[in-house]
């Protein structure tokens, strides 16, 4: 067993052998939650220097991309301020109006409020696809979901895992999803 002293040693060694900048992509919804978690995270007296400045950049940069969106915006402005603080779970009562939006023809993105392998709004079960390509000691990877019933797939994200992550990630995602090499 490794003291901290040692793991903080290997981390920073670690760290400065993967320098290469990390490119995601994320869907606008995602990016809103993660800033939104970011937010509460900054509530925390320990979050303080270089992670507090990631932080705050990140949430700036989601704050530009919804500048023409003023609720949206107001609602990330109230991120800041505890006062606006409410429990973060969506409540049954909420499900069900999203529900019966979707019942009397309301649109929605199959499989943005997933519960395992079933969209939370229509309750169909979801078929998950992974494209994936290897890049520069990385695999990329685009998620698509989509209704059990369909052949249209909509992109539901991305994500990247390195080439040393990916034999045990490929298996694991294998049992949930149909992977494909993005060339096919």
């Amino acid at each position: 067993m490794t003291t901290d002293d040692e793991t903080l040693e290997m981390l920073v060694a670690e760290m400065a052998a993967h320098d290469a900048p990390i490119t995601m992509v994320l869907r606008p919804t995602s990016a809103f939650q993660l800033a939104s978690l970011l937010q509460l995270a900054l509530r925390h007296p320990g979050t303080a220097g270089a992670v507090r400045g990631v932080a705050l950049t990140f949430i700036e940069h989601v704050r530009q991309y919804f500048r023409d969106a003023p609720t949206i915006f107001e609602v990330l402005r109230r991120g800041d301020d505890p006062v606006f603080d409410v429990p973060s779970r969506i409540t049954p009562e909420e499900i069900a109006t999203l529900r019966a939006e979707v019942a009397n023809g309301s649109g929605h993105e199959c499989g943005e409020w997933s519960a395992g392998d079933r969209c939370q709004l229509c309750d169909r079960p979801l078929a998950i696809r992974v494209r994936y390509e290897p890049v520069g000691g990385h695999v990329h990877c685009r998620l698509f979901t989509a209704p059990a019933t369909t052949e249209t797939f909509a992109k539901a994200g991305d994500l990247t895992f390195s080439e040393k992550e990916w034999p045990l990630v490929s298996a694991r995602l294998a049992t949930v999803a149909e992977l494909l090499p993005e060339d096919e």
